[in-house]
This record gives structure tokens, sequence and C-alpha cells, in this order.
């Protein structure tokens, strides 16, 4: 796989652009506060992202603003002078910004279990002259959207004095927070990755062993499959429907088949983690059959080193890289439909224009064609991205 392009995917809130250095003189210092009886220098660590109420069919772009989140609150800011008088006061807040099809922002409010050192209104207020490049619907025209603005405290130790440690920053808290391990109560993205499958699914003991895979009908199209978690917490087999298949009769058996025709018995390890095996059930003429999946069977979305080439003359002709591909900032978001063609294009983050990230799809839906991932049932999922980098640095 070329170095320019990864599989991974994620939110990108920013348009990178060059920054000042966190150690300039006339910059704020974080406040010193006491946290589990050690003195810490307290920062605000400032985040963002865009955001969109249609995920089934989102925008081009989402909101991108112009400076990053961190460098928009300066030292005579009210949130900087509150933090200052109370840096025990900061925990984790949400802020929901309405953007205008101007890049302005319309809107601003808080959300539930705000924990700022001051008002939401007086937060609102500091930010209120940020600009952004608005959103842009998929024929590229400029519309109006949201954007996430979060705050959290970043404790350094008040001991480390190697460096200065700014009032703002972007820097995250690197101490583990302690998770829940995930229950089958609260299974609700099927099918699971391999990864979770190859860490919790030990081969049962069926009575009846599943098929591997779907089948398809004769037309190559997916026949309707209820899907279901087998567990058992150890007082017998229990189920839960993920999925209906559209066939009432078929939904209302499913859980019911695999408890009294597949029987499956399984280490402890299912019973203590209260995992448990996720299945399809569907039927076959007369038969219900039901099909597993393999925690082995893992395609990932890539796109070829001739298809890739091709794909960055067109960018470089439609004038997307003024400066050259390797200082560019643009990074986007292509979800493949069933023949590898372009079916979405996102631009996380922008070339800096409206033009150049129009372009950049124009050029991606006639260019490109990837070999797309495929989940551990062998089916193409909704999440089957590719998300391309542009600058060689980011490999």
């Amino acid at each position: 796989m070329s170095a320019g392009r990864s599989s991974c995917l994620g939110i990108f809130g920013a348009i990178a652009i060059a920054l000042p250095s966190l150690a300039h003189a006339s910059e704020p210092a974080a406040p010193r506060a006491t946290y589990r009886g050690k003195p810490v220098d307290v920062a605000i660590t400032v985040g963002g992202y865009g955001q969109t109420p249609d995920q089934a069919d989102p925008p081009m772009r989402l909101p991108q603003p112009l400076a990053k989140p961190f460098q928009w609150f300066g030292e005579n800011s009210q949130l900087a002078l509150a933090h200052i008088a109370r840096p025990d006061a900061l925990g984790f807040a949400k802020l929901v910004l309405d953007i205008d099809a101007g890049g302005a922002v319309s809107g601003c409010r808080g959300t539930d279990n705000m924990e700022l050192p001051v008002d939401v209104a007086a937060v609102c207020s500091d930010l209120a002259s940020q600009k952004f490049l608005p959103a842009l619907d998929p024929s590229g025209k400029r519309i109006a959207g949201g954007y996430i603005v979060t705050f959290s405290p970043r404790r350094f130790d008040a001991a480390d004095r190697s460096q200065a440690h700014p009032l703002f920053t972007a820097e995250r808290d690197p101490t583990p927070v302690p998770t829940m391990a995930p229950r089958v109560d609260s299974l609700y993205s099927f099918p699971p990755s391999p990864s979770w499958m190859r860490s919790f699914y030990s081969a049962p003991q069926w009575q009846h062993a599943p098929h591997a895979g779907l089948p398809k009908d004769a037309a190559g199209d997916a026949l309707p499959m209820t899907a279901i978690v087998l567990f058992d917490k150890g007082s017998g087999l229990d189920c839960r429907m993920i999925e209906r298949s559209g066939v009432r009769a078929q939904d209302d058996a499913a859980c019911g088949y695999a408890r009294s025709v597949l029987k499956p018995v399984w280490a402890d390890a299912s019973a203590s983690n209260h995992r448990g095996i996720p299945l399809y059930i569907g039927g076959e003429g007369d038969a219900t059959v039901a099909y597993a999946p393999d925690p082995d069977h893992r395609r990932t979305t890539t796109i070829g080193d001739t298809i890739e080439q091709r794909f960055v003359t067109a960018l470089t002709n439609a004038g997307v890289f003024p400066e050259g591909r390797e200082a560019s900032p643009l990074r986007i978001g292509l979800s493949p439909d069933g023949q590898g063609k372009v079916a979405r294009c996102r631009i996380w983050v922008s070339t800096g224009t409206d033009a150049g990230d129009i372009a950049a799809c124009r050029a991606a839906r006639e260019t490109v064609v990837m070999e797309p991932m495929e989940d551990i049932f062998g089916r193409v999922p909704d999440y089957a991205a590719l998300v391309w980098v542009a600058a060689s640095t980011e490999r």
C-alpha cells in the first residue's frame, strides 16, 4: 500500500496551518492547583470537530475553523480569567456551535453536565468572532452546519519545570481512564470487529454447527437474515436480537432455533465476560440455517498504486496542490460502492478553499477505484471508507 493513504477513520476538525510557538512570552501560563494531594499546573485542553445530523447522507465538508480551537482564547478572555481564579473548577464540558453558510458562528449553547469556571454565555462570547470554512453539501454548495467544542483539564506535574505550561493547549491528559468491559446487554454494533472476535469468541461445541459466511440468491443479492447474539451468563443459554430481517416468522423463531437446535456449549470465558456469539439466522427453502462469522476474515479498503498515481495527477492538473502535494493539508475520505467506485466523498481536512475541496472530490469520483474492505461475514460494510492523505510526511 502506498504511503500516502490510510484505511483508518477518524474526525479531523481543523485545517493544518502554521502555528506560533507555545513558549511565546506573552502567552498566559497554566495556574497552579492541588490534585490528589500533589501540586499541578492545570491547562485547558480545547478541541473540536464538525458534526452532521444526517449520518446516512453527510455533507462533502463539515465546518472547519480557520484557527485551531485552543488558539481561540486569549489571556483576557472570560474563560482564561475565571480559570486562573478557580483552576480546580474545570471538568469536562462541550459546546455546540451553529455555523452559518458564510462561516460565522450564528449560535452557541451548552450541553448537560457543563463543568466550567464561568457560565456558558461568557465562553460563547469569547469565541463568537471565530471564522470557519462552512460546510459544503455533496454538490459543493455552502450550507449551514454544526461544530462541537470540547474542554477538559490537562494537569502537568508542577515539579516539572523543563518547559512552560501554556494556559490553553491541544495536548490531552495521557492518564488512561478505566473503562468497563462491554456487555452483551449493550452490544449494538453488529457484526463486531475481528479483534473483538479474536479476543472473546471461543469456539463452542455445537449440536449443529453454523455455516461460515453469508449466502446470496441467484441474482447475487443478500438474503433476509436475522442477526442475534447467543450467550450464557452462567444460568443457561440466552439470546438477544440485534437486527430484524423483515420476515416476521423468521425473526420470531430465530432465538428459539438457536437455543433448541444449535445448543452451543463453550468455555467459562463467555460466561465470565458476558460475551456471546454473533450469528445470522436465515432460511434455505423450508430449512432454517445459522451462519457464523470467521474471526480471521478481514479485508481492508485499499487503492492500487496505479490508481493512486492517476488520482494524484488529476488533483495536480485541477490545481488542488498549488504549492505541491507535500505542502497540502488535504485529507479526504472515500467510501466505495459495491464495485469499488467512490460513492461518497468527505473532506476531513480542507485544502483551504471551496474550489480546491470540490475539485478534489470531483477528481476522486472520476479516477479512484478501490478494493473495498469486507467484514467478518464477508460483506462490504457502510464504514468501508479509506482516508487518503496528500502530504507524504503523514505516512
